[in-house]
């Protein structure tokens, strides 16, 4: 809490919202107001999915909290079909962001390539957001923008993100709420 970078604060497979909102709260009390909260699913005793990703806590978590709250629905669910509908489930409930794993060829990630997105289908996804972005009262931005090369893994700039992939290939991407 003392250093004052950002954090997203990721809510554990097993941690009722109040935990999350209390471990905010630390980090809040050390004087670090750069906080985000992340609801990327929980443990249930479904088995159909890796985690359940619980919606509801977007409202309440925004109900008792002035933290912006993001999604997690690659981790969420686990499986990259289902990745889409939620994010969509996610905006609609009032989610501030979303974190979203893509890469050029799941097949062989080193971790997570059953829910990672395609470059393809990311960019599909960011445009079939911006009805259930502006039935929530908000604006979506975003851009993909041309391959870039010789970055490192991942640059964070004022409004987008720059990924790099195993085998080099970088994909800027770009999207923010109003």
């Amino acid at each position: 809490g003392q250093s004052r970078l950002p954090v997203i604060l990721k809510r554990g497979m097993a941690a009722k919202v109040d935990d999350l909102l209390m471990a905010a709260e630390y980090i809040l009390s050390e004087g670090n107001p750069n906080v985000i909260l992340c609801e990327r699913g929980i443990k249930t005793f479904e088995t159909a999915t890796r985690n359940t990703l619980d919606l509801n806590a977007i409202p309440y978590l925004k109900a008792k909290s002035h933290l912006p709250v993001v999604v997690d629905p690659s981790h969420g669910t686990g499986i990259r079909e289902f990745v889409a509908p939620m994010a969509k489930a996610a905006v609609a409930c009032g989610a501030d962001g979303l974190l979203i794993e893509v890469h050029c060829d799941p097949s062989v990630a080193l971790s997570d390539g059953q829910q990672s997105l395609y470059p393809e289908q990311f960019a599909q996804l960011m445009r079939e957001l911006e009805p259930f972005v502006a039935a929530a009262g908000r604006t979506l931005w975003y851009r993909i923008g041309e391959a870039l090369w010789g970055r490192e893994r991942y640059a964070l700039a004022e409004d987008r993100v720059i990924f790099q992939f195993p085998d080099g290939e970088c994909v800027e991407g770009a999207w923010t709420y109003e």
